[in-house]
């Protein structure tokens, strides 16, 4: 298997834009958010929920503006459907 590796330079600009996970509940559904700033304005938060022995990946994209509206449609988010 091939290593990565980041410049340290660009590895400091990725996380001065990531936010420290938090807790977050998803239509009742317990799990961790990160969010990253894009440099062009949008925001990208990733969303995991982890139920039943899976890990599902719940994620959202777009302008500031947006995200509010972008939240609505994730809330409706259930593992079965």
């Amino acid at each position: 298997m091939r290593k990565f590796i980041l410049n340290p330079i660009i590895l400091f600009q990725i996380k001065k834009r990531i936010k420290i996970w938090k807790d977050v509940e998803i239509n009742g559904y317990k799990g961790k958010q990160v969010t990253v700033k894009i440099p062009d304005g949008r925001i990208f938060i990733v969303n995991y929920i982890e139920n039943n022995g899976n890990i599902y990946h719940i994620s959202q994209e777009g302008l500031p503006e947006y995200q509010e509206e972008l939240k609505k449609v994730i809330d409706t988010w259930l593992p079965n459907e």
